[in-house]
């Protein structure tokens, strides 16, 4: 196993908002980074090239939010590159990592949506699907461990995101 960065001593008391806390931890196989580094874009390939059509005629917090998705896309996608040429550089197998928790939330919610939605879900191979699945769970895990030491800080990542 690869350990990217340490994280810090490990507590079972609850921090508050103040005190600074370790990311969000999983373990992720180069197969899963693979993945995942498709898995960042998921937001744009699912809104095709109706996403220009949107920004070019949509108000401004409409361009806002497309662009903040772009951004984070692009961010994504690079911490997925720069994990997996990490993972191969040091021949491990598994990549124990740390991310923030804006980014451990958004790659959840990319992995959740590419697999609820059924359009999304046809489109994956068996491979693919069983693959992201696994990073759903292990994200999910990451990210409920976590809430144990920052429950409001979880809460409010997720309060960021999207809602139907």
């Amino acid at each position: 196993m690869v350990q990217e960065r340490e994280a810090g001593a490990q507590t079972a008391d609850v921090l508050t908002d103040e005190d600074p806390a370790p990311g969000v931890r999983v373990e992720l196989t180069d197969a899963e980074l693979a993945q995942l580094t498709e898995l960042a874009r998921h937001y744009e390939k699912v809104m095709g090239f109706v996403r220009h059509v949107v920004v070019a005629t949509s108000r401004m917090g409409v361009r806002r939010r497309y662009r903040h998705i772009v951004l984070e896309s692009k961010g994504l996608e690079a911490i997925a590159i720069k994990m997996r040429e990490r993972l191969r550089s040091a021949g491990g197998d598994v990549l124990e990592t740390e991310l923030a928790l804006e980014e451990a939330v958004a790659i959840w919610g990319r992995a959740l949506s590419s697999m609820r939605t059924k359009r999304s879900r046809r489109k994956l191979s068996s491979p693919q699907l069983a693959l992201q699945e696994s990073i759903e769970r292990k994200f999910a895990e990451g990210v409920r461990s976590y809430s144990a030491l920052r429950e409001t800080a979880v809460r409010a990542a997720i309060a960021t995101r999207r809602k139907r």
